[in-house]
């Protein structure tokens, strides 16, 4: 079993923190100083954490390879179950004619306040996507159903990102029972 020391670096926390700090750092340099992609910026950081992870932590390799692939399952697994059920919600109204005629439904009878628009599609629904899928969705099928009503991209885009920023705490939130339950 693997013992995991608190303070590699010269018995020192501060130091030990400053050194476990390097894959953060490295990422936030790729991402703002030198505008890499993410894919790049992150992977960076993971090679940067497994050398010091395997080096000054004296973590065996196939232990860091294994927490890894740990770590990448079990990120990806929700995520992707929600968005692909998300998608296939989504598909099934456009295939069917439901997203039309919800386009349709708003277009009659929201009125043309353009504020009252916005608390409804980009806040309410948004709210409803969010609590439904999360990850991104709400932003996409909103600030899509804004454009389709009028709304400039850009304008959708930022109106749909500041409304998200409420439910995005609580959104995709997976159910689980109370503590005096089990």
């Amino acid at each position: 079993m693997f013992h995991q020391l608190v303070t590699p670096v010269a018995g020192n926390l501060a130091a030990s923190f400053l050194v476990a700090s390097v894959p953060i750092a490295v990422v936030l340099v790729l991402l703002g100083l030198l505008r890499r992609p993410a894919w790049q910026a992150s992977t960076a950081g993971l090679v940067v954490a497994l050398i010091l992870a395997c080096t000054v932590w004296g973590l065996p390799a196939g232990l860091a390879l294994s927490s890894i692939a740990a770590g990448a399952t079990f990120a990806a697994w929700p995520v992707m179950w929600i968005v692909l059920n998300a998608l296939l919600l989504y598909n099934i109204a456009v295939v069917s004619g439901r997203f039309d005629a919800f386009r349709a439904w708003m277009v009659e009878h929201l009125p043309n306040d353009r504020r009252v628009v916005l608390v409804v599609i980009g806040f309410s629904f948004g709210c409803l996507l969010e609590g439904i899928s999360g990850f991104g969705t709400p932003i996409a099928i909103t600030s899509a159903l804004l454009i389709a009503l009028g709304f400039r991209a850009i304008d959708a885009i930022v109106f749909t990102l500041m409304f998200n920023t409420a439910p995005v705490a609580f959104g995709a939130l997976e159910p689980r029972s109370p503590p005096w339950a089990q």
